[in-house]
């Protein structure tokens, strides 16, 4: 990783006065770790429940032990990750009130994953069922590998963000930065996107007003509704998601964490 080669020579020459970050920035409202096994409950290797790290610890749960996601079987970095197919999902169990500001307010949004299948609609995180006739927000992977950013209002189909990567994902493991302000009066600024420490995406041309609303599910990781068939179908590391929206220099350093951490 050039960049933390960088870091660490500077870090020398300046005396140590430049590191890389070990945990996100604070002010999370959900972190989702599959480093840390001890906030995965799993049988058989089955994983039925994910724990957050943050303050609020809310779970992530799937009763139906076809639509689990497996642990203990996929490393990156020689570090634990789940393991999805196209039918996987672990759902929160919060209130759809508590994911209300993802359609309706700011957020900012980081994930480290795989998407094995480069030509398939793959969804990563969603609070809606699928349908632009739903509320809620979503980032997917599109069948011919672009990443996209969506905002639905439930209202005449008519979505209020659909922004869309001209790059694409590719299957190699990665971590991506979702940040929604979809009540911005600029169409552009609405959703930015960014693959790695890439640029900002911000090609939304949509301006259709908030439906303020609870959206339709809670956040979901993985496909939009079990047995959608549109899920992941690759590997998990990490979910870290804030109800605003954050600075340039935190974004740059939550991002410089996942990559030294995932060795991306």
């Amino acid at each position: 990783m050039w960049w933390a080669r960088l870091l660490n020579t500077v870090s020398g020459l300046l005396g140590g006065g430049v590191s890389i970050p070990t945990s996100p920035v604070a002010g999370y409202m959900t972190w989702l770790d599959a480093a840390d096994t001890s906030t995965i409950t799993q049988s058989g290797g089955l994983v039925s429940q994910w724990t957050d790290k943050s303050a609020n610890a809310y779970t992530f749960t799937q009763s139906t032990s076809s639509y689990k996601p497996s642990t203990g079987v996929d490393t990156q970095n020689g570090k634990n990750v789940l393991t999805y197919g196209t039918n996987d999902n672990l759902t929160s169990t919060a209130a759809t009130s508590v994911w209300k500001f993802l359609n309706a307010s700011t957020s900012t949004i980081f994930m480290a994953f795989k998407q094995t299948n480069a030509a398939v609609d793959a969804f990563l995180w969603s609070t809606y069922l699928g349908s632009t006739s739903n509320t809620g927000a979503a980032a997917y992977h599109t069948s011919t590998g672009t990443l996209v950013h969506l905002i639905t209002r439930g209202v005449g189909g008519a979505p209020a963000v659909s922004n869309s990567s001209v790059a694409t994902l590719g299957t190699a493991f990665t971590y991506i930065t979702i940040i929604g302000d979809p009540a911005n009066a600029t169409a552009a600024n609405r959703s930015d996107e960014r693959i790695k420490q890439g640029s900002a995406i911000k090609n939304n041309t949509l301006t259709a007003a908030l439906n303020n609303v609870n959206p339709a599910s809670p956040f979901q990781v993985g496909g939009y509704d079990t047995g959608s068939a549109e899920g992941i179908n690759g590997t998990v590391g990490e979910v870290i998601i804030y109800d605003s929206i954050l600075s340039a220099g935190n974004i740059l350093l939550n991002q410089q964490y996942l990559a030294n951490k995932w060795g991306v």
